[in-house]
């Protein structure tokens, strides 16, 4: 997964990936349908793409997410972390030596 601090949804997951959660019954008839999504992409151009309401998303050591809105991306790109997530934190940052995403809950201090 990509962070994308200029996508301002939560997250952007590729076709493929959606169709094998739903067919190890990850994604089930409780994460619904939403609504169509106009998207501006990084060249301007718009399109529109299909979206899921996915009841929880968790991310690792951190709390649950619920009803979290998700872009279904065409096959072969790639997921995509946005703002929409990113922004319920107090605090990230990005640690270089563990090459790995550092995410401070709300309430808490860096």
């Amino acid at each position: 997964m990509i962070v994308d601090t200029g996508f301002t949804g939560s997250l952007a997951i590729p076709r493929s990936i959606v169709d094998d959660l739903r067919s190890r019954g990850v994604l089930t008839n409780g994460d619904s349908s939403g609504p169509p999504v106009t998207s501006t992409l990084a060249d301007g151009s718009k399109i529109i793409q299909e979206s899921v309401i996915v009841r929880e998303v968790i991310l690792p050591g951190c709390h649950a997410f619920r009803n979290v809105p998700v872009i279904i991306s065409p096959t072969g790109s790639v997921p995509l972390l946005g703002q929409g997530i990113l922004s319920r934190f107090s605090s990230t940052a990005i640690d270089q030596k563990e090459h790995s995403l550092v995410l401070i809950p709300e309430g808490l201090s860096p």
